[in-house]
């Protein structure tokens, strides 16, 4: 191949390397070159959002007591008590943080399930979980009624809830499932789309 150009050098290297779909094939082959998503995907569709969800709700945790011990310290709780000024923009902000956490997490199983081809069916076993937990959440922030918790802030799922309240749960679950697969539903779309044209 030395010294060779243009279309010869071309030919000479399919004759010696193969073509590129068999260079593609030779590479599917070697399970240890494909992402952790094509090979466990029942790893990161389950165990990843649950990681995440954990993480970024430790987050919203350390910003409400973050909020609580710098505006309200005398407040027996943060909930209820009257915020004003930079104060309430403060906990109105960690609100909504709180609220998106899930669609954010269902934002990061889309981009992994549209980067690495992943068939639907993680994909809604994933978001399905993350929907409902996050209409499952619920974070505690009280002196005199969360004694064993750290700073007197706890968070528990409680799955129970969104059966016995079905009519507030299941809308609100509903809501995150329909935020969390937006890019996925738009990606599918686009794809469709693309490639009728």
């Amino acid at each position: 191949m030395a010294g060779l150009r243009g279309p010869a050098a071309e030919i000479a290297a399919i004759k010696k390397l193969g073509t590129t779909e068999d260079l593609a094939n030779a590479m599917l082959a070697r399970p240890e070159l494909r992402a952790w998503s094509a090979r466990a995907p029942w790893a990161v569709f389950s165990a990843g959002p649950v990681i995440l969800l954990y993480a970024l709700y430790m987050v919203a945790c350390l910003i409400l007591w973050a909020g609580w011990s710098t505006f309200l310290p005398q407040a027996d709780s943060p909930f209820g008590a009257s915020a004003r000024g930079f104060a309430n923009l403060y906990f109105q902000a960690g609100k909504y943080y709180y609220w998106a956490v899930p669609v954010l997490v269902g934002w990061w199983i889309d981009f992994i399930a549209v980067r690495q081809r992943v068939k639907v069916i993680w994909i809604a076993f994933s978001l399905l979980f993350v929907s409902s937990t996050g209409a499952a959440v619920r974070i505690h922030a009280s002196h005199a009624k969360v004694q064993s918790s750290f700073a007197h802030i706890s968070i528990d799922v409680d799955y129970w809830s969104l059966i016995q309240n079905a009519r507030d749960g299941i809308p609100h679950a509903t809501a995150i499932l329909l935020f969390a697969s937006l890019p996925y539903l738009l990606w599918r779309i686009q794809n469709k789309f693309s490639s009728a044209s």
